[in-house]
């Protein structure tokens, strides 16, 4: 069960009326604040729906927790990419939980009950394998958004997730998105495309394990990393163990830790107490080339 279903499931959908119930759904824009507009009073057979449509100037300012939102997710490249209304929906929708570390946010097979974010800490994906085994596939910190293949492959998650860290975790309840979908129906649309970018970098994963050496997929990994904690190409730490970096490549430790020595005698990385400062993500990412091997 999703350390998140009893939060989903706090606020029901009012998308379905209660038989020989009069049914009123009000369903207001509120981007922008005022009591001017236009307004839109319609009767039909659920009964009567009035739709506002806030049309001035004025915005309603937004709470220091969404504009710290907001940050975050400009991180994330399919986000900063989505129409401003999307984002708006998005954020207004969000719930966030602090979760300690080693909790599953969902299993496999678990019934999708919304989308998924970090806004502070950092989770790993794992992916079961048919003898039962768990294996990591990588790790995503502030920005990521996850959850969503469910919402395109009929309602079941098809990965766990489970946090690294004492984590700030967005959630986005499936009623939540029913509702945006309604007014936006684009919604599905932009989630394929999040999940076909996924798609192409798992098959990027794939092709670097067979084309590149463990050299430059280590480099390709970090560069990766370093974009997506830092959002920019300057230094950033990672909050990393080599272990892990051992288990998402399918390298053994020895070879991992022998390459970040190399590493930190090339002035790129730095290593810590169970972290890893990307220096110069450049230079690793220069390494992460095919040509360049």
């Amino acid at each position: 069960m999703s350390l998140f279903d009893g939060l989903a499931r706090s606020t029901p959908s009012t998308s379905a009326p209660q038989p020989g119930v009069a049914f009123l759904m009000v369903a207001v824009r509120w981007t922008m604040i005022s009591s001017a507009g236009s307004f839109d009073l319609r009767l039909g057979a659920r009964g009567i729906r009035i739709v506002t449509e806030v049309t001035i100037e004025d915005k309603m300012a937004p709470s220091p927790l969404q504009d710290r939102l907001a940050r975050t997710l400009a991180r994330n490249g399919w986000f900063s990419r989505r129409p401003a209304e999307l984002q708006e929906r998005l954020i207004r929708h969000a719930q966030i939980k602090t979760v300690e570390a080693g909790n599953w946010l969902y299993d496999t097979g678990d019934e999708a009950v919304g989308l998924y974010g970090v806004l502070s800490g950092s989770v790993t994906t794992h992916v079961v394998l048919e003898n039962g085994e768990s294996a990591p596939i990588n790790i995503s910190g502030p920005g990521a958004i996850f959850g969503y293949a469910a919402q395109v492959l009929g309602g079941r998650r098809v990965t766990t997730t489970v946090t690294r860290e004492p984590s700030e975790i967005i959630f986005v309840p499936q009623h939540a998105l029913a509702t945006i979908a309604r007014d936006l129906p684009s919604l599905w649309l932009h989630f394929a495309e999040l999940a076909t970018e996924q798609l192409v970098f798992a098959a990027r994963v794939i092709a670097e394990r067979t084309l590149l050496s463990p050299r430059a997929q280590l480099a390709s990994r970090l560069h990766v990393y370093a974009l997506a904690w830092h959002g920019a190409r300057g230094p950033v730490t990672l909050p990393i163990q080599q272990e892990e970096l051992a288990e998402l490549l399918g390298l053994s430790r020895k070879t991992v830790n022998r390459i970040l020595k190399d590493f930190e005698a090339e002035k790129l990385v730095e290593t810590g107490y169970r972290s890893i400062k990307i220096a110069d993500p450049e230079g690793l990412h220069r390494i992460a080339m095919p040509m360049q091997e």
